[in-house]
């Protein structure tokens, strides 16, 4: 669908803003970050307009007289700056416009800064409570993008150059917008951003679910990423193993042995399931016989390989955190001669529990840790038994290949 653009809608806005009498500034503590509500009505049951909040500026000294406009000389000068340089003037001179109850000349820098290195989160941040601040919201400000926009706010996808000026500039745009909060018309998209801005996520995102939000662009939007993101889509996962074997029964005079191995598979919304692949290296710690299938001899070697699969059930899903308890079947084998080419081979059953720990911005990086108790089926009975149990300790690191779908979901409060 083809969406008008939002020029036309700060223009209006900037109309409006010709009033003579000009909204006034608040004389309030330096301490104070309330909204000068003497000449603005805050009922819930005006116009759906916004009104324009007059912001207390006595919290800055920054506020020095400001030109009727900005001026080819000062964009002159912007013009040598890179974007991470045009962003730090963009974070100390914004708030001096707001403060200095110049919704015209913020207008001015922002189109500026958005023509130069294109609209990101601050720069809609920006445009969003400007619009509010200056009567000129709608919602041809953005369109299906919006979404990228609100994730980034509270989980940036790249770390800032201008720490702490960010800081300054996000503490400032989040008082910025509580103090708009009380001049917005009641369960509407202008106090979804404001309560959103504010740091009020919670609040946001319960009213941008409600019915009072269900004919606007935004909870369109919003239904359909959620609907993107929470289909039960498969994600594939590979990760390296290694851990700790502890033998009992029979096979208990092979020795504890270290294991080391591959897990690859694809995990569900509340399913698993894995490929394994697994060594549990060494020597036996006493030699054995073997007789079986016509080879006979005495041997130390050891080496098993485990090849088989597992599934199972997510018990516990939350933010980074999963908790599964899985099953597996495979062939446990031994190549008690290396220049034979013979294998003792038998069936382990094993069952255990795990937990993952996901990691990154996308929480795409995996570790995990596995305890499981093992059966192994008979084998080499003839002799010296190799059947019996096993306990073992896996640790495994690796990647999910989820594209960023956790990190999303936590970004639109789930």
């Amino acid at each position: 669908m083809v969406r008008p653009g939002s020029i036309l809608l700060w223009v209006a806005g900037l109309i409006l803003l010709a009033d003579p009498a000009p909204a006034e500034i608040s004389s309030a503590s330096p301490d104070s970050t309330a909204v000068d509500t003497a000449a603005v009505d805050t009922s819930p049951t005006d116009s759906a307009a916004a009104d324009t909040a007059a912001i207390d500026t006595a919290a800055t000294d920054a506020t020095a007289t400001l030109p009727l406009e900005l001026g080819e000389e000062f964009f002159t000068r912007l013009d040598k700056e890179n974007c991470t340089d045009l962003k730090a003037t963009a974070y100390r001179e914004i708030p001096r416009y707001v403060l200095s109850d110049r919704p015209d000349l913020l207008h001015e820098f922002v189109l500026y800064w958005e023509s130069r290195c294109l609209t990101t989160e601050p720069v809609f941040r920006v445009l969003v409570l400007g619009s509010i601040w200056d009567a000129a919201f709608d919602e041809d400000l953005y369109d299906e993008e919006v979404i990228e926009y609100l994730i980034d706010r509270y989980d940036p996808p790249t770390k800032t150059k201008n720490p702490d000026l960010r800081k300054n500039f996000d503490e400032f745009s989040t008082s910025f917008a509580d103090q708009l909060l009380p001049h917005v018309p009641y369960r509407s998209i202008e106090e979804f951003f404001c309560l959103f801005y504010a740091g009020k996520t919670a609040e946001a995102w319960a009213l941008l679910e409600s019915e009072d939000l269900e004919d606007t662009w935004l909870q369109y939007y919003y239904d359909e990423e959620m609907a993107f993101l929470t289909r039960n889509d498969p994600v594939p996962t590979l990760a390296i193993t290694g851990g700790r074997w502890w033998p009992r029964g029979n096979v208990e005079f092979a020795g504890d042995k270290p294991l080391v191995g591959l897990l690859t598979g694809i995990r569900w919304s509340h399913w698993l399931a894995r490929f394994v692949f697994e060594m549990r290296v060494g020597r036996t710690s006493r030699p054995y016989w073997v007789d079986e299938n016509g080879f006979f001899g005495r041997s130390n070697r050891f080496d098993a390989v485990f090849i088989g699969a597992e599934g199972g059930r997510i018990l516990f899903g939350q933010g980074r955190h999963n908790l599964d308890l899985f099953g597996g079947i495979g062939l446990d084998t031994v190549k008690p001669f290396q220049d034979e080419d013979h294998m003792i081979s038998s069936l382990n059953v094993n069952l255990g529990l795990g937990y993952r720990l996901f990691l990154g911005k996308n929480r795409d990086w995996m570790l995990g840790v596995d305890g499981r108790h093992e059966w192994i089926g008979e084998r080499n009975g003839n002799t010296d038994s190799m059947s019996g149990r096993a306990w073992s300790l896996r640790i495994s690191a690796g990647f999910a290949f989820e594209n960023g779908k956790t990190r999303r979901l936590a970004g639109l409060g789930r």
